[in-house]
């Protein structure tokens, strides 16, 4: 006997979530949504904790790289992703590389929870002298707090192994600087320069709560840390110094998704990095707007706009097709780094980075809906 086909819908979707009641007083709600990013970011900043390595401006579309508990967290059973960053081409080129994906499992323990499980791939690139890959496994559990499915709780742990490599023929150092202050890389380094391969393991760990206040209204948030293992990286030889282990990272997340009208809706997003004492925080929105109400041929154009703390503006744009979003974000430097433009090196050229991310969502044969759903853009 087959199973009977399920009209599941997206979250995000104004027509078919079922209508619910809010709980909090209408104006107390009003003034805890304005203040809600502030006080995450206060929170987190009165915390000290160490973390930050790699940096997105997509982060939204990367769930597995900012938080294990985003493993699954979404309306369709699985979720296939790709991106590609290239930045700072007029200084030290660096390329980003990644391939996700995970899947909501069946669980065993009870109809509230469920399982799931991804992987993750990450290539970085730095000019022609450095490599680096990563192979992450993540899992989590989501359990549904109510009755009604608003409230949800995730946690989920990762594990990876990292590889890297560098060329030393691409590097000099300061006692190859002449005084004329000319390379010479027939002198030698001074540096103990033993390895040129090393790898580690590492561990990560996220919480994530999302919350269906209606039909219109979706938020969630999330906190991570990253680097629990503290896994040493270290290419010089000798010694065994703490400063050579890579220091835990952490990371928040918030976001919502509030439809305007049947058609268009926004979706803010912000993100707090914090690593050794250094912190940055992503903060802007994008905003979509659906071209027809035909599910079957769901098309939806997106645009937005995040700033980074240290000084970066980052442009969006996308489109949604079915189960397929593409988005291209460019970011450009407006501070601190803006002054390279007048170097001779990058000649007035722009100190930027474009990011294209390609994701995917569907249904396995055991749920597939009844009607077309428009994939969710925010987890």
């Amino acid at each position: 006997m087959k199973n009977p086909k399920k009209n599941i819908s997206c979250a995000n979707d104004p027509e078919e979530m079922p209508e619910m009641n809010v709980v909090i007083p209408p104006r107390l709600f009003r003034i805890l949504l304005r203040i809600f990013p502030l006080l995450l970011v206060c929170l987190l900043a009165a915390t000290s904790v160490n973390s930050q390595d790699r940096l997105l401006s997509q982060f939204y579309n990367a769930p597995l790289l900012v938080n294990p508990a985003y493993t699954g967290l979404m309306e369709q059973d699985y979720r296939v992703q790709t991106l590609y960053r290239d930045q700072w081409k007029q200084l030290v080129p660096f390329k980003t590389v990644g391939v996700s994906a995970d899947i909501t499992l069946p669980s065993p323990i009870g109809k509230r929870g469920q399982f799931s499980a991804g992987l993750v791939f990450l290539r970085d690139q730095m000019a022609e002298f450095q490599t680096g890959n990563s192979f992450i496994l993540s899992g989590a559990y989501r359990y549904t707090l109510d009755q009604t499915g608003r409230h949800k709780l995730a946690m989920g742990g990762q594990a990876g192994y990292v590889r890297k490599s560098l060329d030393y023929t691409g590097l000099y150092f300061e006692n190859q600087i002449g005084g004329d202050h000319v390379v010479n890389t027939g002198m030698v380094s001074g540096e103990n320069l033993e390895y040129n391969r090393l790898g580690y393991f590492v561990a990560n760990a996220g919480l994530a709560y999302t919350f269906y206040i209606s039909r219109r209204w979706q938020l969630k948030a999330g906190t991570a840390v990253f680097n629990l293992n503290r896994p040493r990286e270290q290419f010089l030889a000798g010694g065994k110094d703490d400063a050579m282990k890579l220091p835990q990272r952490m990371l928040l997340t918030a976001g919502a998704a509030i439809w305007i009208s049947e058609q268009l809706y926004v979706f803010p997003e912000l993100l707090f990095v914090s690593q050794q004492g250094v912190t940055e925080v992503s903060m802007g929105s994008g905003i979509g707007y659906l071209l027809h109400k035909n599910r079957q041929n769901a098309i939806s154009l997106m645009a937005g706009g995040w700033y980074r703390t240290n000084g970066t503006a980052i442009a969006m744009s996308g489109i949604t097709y079915k189960k397929t979003t593409v988005m291209l974000s460019y970011d450009e430097a407006v501070s601190d780094m803006k002054e390279l433009r007048n170097t001779g090196s990058v000649s007035g050229r722009a100190v930027g980075a474009y990011e294209i991310s390609l994701i995917y969502k569907g249904f396995l044969n055991r749920a597939i809906p009844a009607n077309y759903t428009l994939p969710c853009g925010i987890f």
